[in-house]
């Protein structure tokens, strides 16, 4: 189980009931509060990324990144109003979804949208700082790949994100 968001409507009934029929299999969760809301429990998936020590360099860090898809549950809305209170740095968005044209609105100027790419591969060396603006997360996928390549990341104490970032 990795998704950290409670759906809405339709998908928060399929959704209960995925969790109340996975007795038949075994259970794997990536965050402490996923395997909490699994009814029969399961197992927890730690972080599986090692992560380089902290390299000091003089070079410019680079933007701000978001990755992800570009819904509510991810909080880009949060990126471009984050993004809109900051002067002096370049702030990108990777991803796509149906916020992107309020996201648009709200970033006033300040975020470069880059859209849904293929990879990250040939992006992550232009970041100085992932931004991880969740409401409702598992484990995410970008905060593991920004950490394998050194590249630090900021976020909330959502899902798994408290087991891997610290404060500072």
């Amino acid at each position: 189980y990795h998704a950290g968001e409670r759906p809405p409507g339709r998908l928060a009934l399929y959704d209960a009931l995925d969790r109340w029929t996975s007795l038949a299999g075994g259970r794997l969760a990536v965050s402490r509060p996923i395997l909490a809301r699994l009814p029969w429990g399961g197992v927890l998936a730690p972080n599986f990324v090692a992560v380089p020590p902290p390299v000091a360099t003089s070079e410019q860090p680079g933007s701000v990144a978001f990755v992800g898809r570009l819904s509510p549950e991810k909080g880009p809305d949060l990126f471009c109003r984050l993004a809109a209170e900051v002067d002096g740095v370049r702030c990108e968005m990777f991803g796509d979804g149906p916020l992107r044209v309020a996201c648009e609105a709200a970033a006033e100027g300040r975020v470069h949208f880059r859209g849904a790419v293929p990879g990250m591969a040939g992006a992550w060396e232009g970041i100085g700082l992932l931004a991880v603006t969740s409401r409702a997360e598992g484990l995410p996928l970008a905060a593991l790949e920004a950490m394998a390549r050194g590249i630090p990341v900021a976020g909330f104490a959502v899902g798994g994100l408290p087991a891997l970032l610290t404060d500072g």
